[in-house]
């Protein structure tokens, strides 16, 4: 299977919560929560395709970041 470059960002409120219970139910992450310079927490994963699945919470951070500029 050739490397997919499709990623489908999902915005998850209770991240740490859902990945608790997808792992419960077999799924399998690439990379747990884990907290991004960005200011986003992200974990990924990938569907049966092998197309990437991210699933974030940013905290309202996405639209408006510390470094936005006015």
């Amino acid at each position: 299977m050739s490397e997919s470059r499709v990623q489908l960002y999902l915005e998850c409120r209770n991240l740490d919560a859902l990945c608790e219970e997808l792992t419960e139910h077999g799924f399998k992450f690439e990379q747990p929560p884990t907290d991004l310079d960005s200011l986003w927490t992200e974990a990924r994963l990938r569907d049966p395709d092998g197309h990437q699945l991210r699933l974030y919470r940013d905290d309202g951070n996405r639209l408006n970041p510390p470094w936005r500029i006015n």
